[in-house]
């Protein structure tokens, strides 16, 4: 009869248990937008931050309502004893999604931005798969598969490699076992307002996408049903502000194909700047030249004028 009743608790502390989602990169600009976003959603939220100090001024107004902000730098060696904390079931709460926001948003160094970038994601996906984590929500980029395009050369010469890396970060989520989305907008803008947005996969989707928006589409991917999915998101010109439709509402199951596994493909973003360099040289020294003939032949012409008038 005990067992029978232990076995009844056992059962009603698990129904019990409430999931947390677990945010990193939580004061970058994305971040800021997401936990609002989610906390607005009736989510449990905790968060994964840097720096202590700039949370507590980021978020001094809604520290209350967050499960917790723990401080951990992913780059250190250390870094798996903060992770044990930060995921640490507290009052029948775990955390059972995560959401990466890591990626470095200035103009950095090489080494830099393959810490922030690639190294620190890898560390988070890695201590993850140990754990029982339902779903991993990446924010990616569009024109990831497109390094030779204008965008993604202008990204990769500011940021260096900053495609690159994010294209190796979503192969190395996909070969982890760990159920996924990967979101791709388009240029990230920080307006207040919320916009429609065309989604799609393929990486053929161009355009803008608000913070705000990026926010409430990451927030309603927390409970759609999808896994080991990537997509991109961008804005809908044309359309009135504060028009945003849940796209996983119909018939999404349609929209949002799985990928297709080991379909994974490494595209070579510096390659291709390193190559627009070398290009550019040449190209430059030829322009140059014909706009100094160029210049030269018409101050000819200008002088010949003037000794005809004389």
């Amino acid at each position: 009869m005990q067992n029978n009743l232990d076995n009844i608790n056992i059962t009603k502390n698990l129904k019990e248990i409430k999931e947390i989602i677990l945010i990193a990169g939580a004061t970058g600009e994305s971040g800021v937008k997401i936990t609002h976003e989610l906390l607005k959603a009736n989510k449990k939220v905790r968060l994964l931050v840097r720096n202590m100090d700039k949370a507590k001024s980021t978020f001094f107004d809604i520290w209350e309502k967050l499960e917790g902000v723990y401080e951990c730098d992913l780059s250190l060696d250390n870094h798996n004893e903060a992770l044990k904390e930060a995921f640490e079931e507290t009052k029948n709460r775990k955390v059972t999604k995560v959401i990466s926001c890591l990626a470095a948003t200035t103009k950095e160094d090489e080494k830099i931005m393959h810490i922030a970038n690639y190294k620190i994601n890898i560390n988070l996906i890695n201590f993850c798969m140990k754990q029982n984590i339902q779903k991993f929500v990446f924010i990616s980029s569009a024109q990831i598969t497109k390094p030779y395009s204008f965008i993604s050369l202008f990204i990769n010469q500011v940021r260096p490699d900053a495609l690159g890396l994010k294209n190796l970060v979503e192969i190395y989520l996909r070969k982890s076992g760990i159920n996924y989305i990967i979101i791709r907008p388009g240029k990230l803008e920080d307006k207040p307002y919320l916009h429609e947005i065309n989604t799609g996969q393929g990486d053929n989707i161009m355009g803008f996408i608000t913070r705000t928006t990026l926010a409430r589409l990451v927030s309603d991917s927390m409970n759609a049903d999808i896994n080991n999915c990537t997509f991109e998101a961008s804005g809908e010109f044309g359309k009135l502000k504060n028009k945003y439709t849940n796209p996983f509402i119909d018939n999404y199951s349609t929209k949002f194909k799985q990928d297709i596994p080991n379909d994974n493909i490494v595209y070579n973003h510096l390659g291709c700047v390193n190559l627009k360099r070398k290009i550019n040289l040449p190209i430059a020294l030829i322009s140059g030249g014909i706009a100094l003939k160029l210049f030269t032949y018409m101050l000819s012409k200008i002088l010949r004028v003037k000794k005809v008038i004389r």
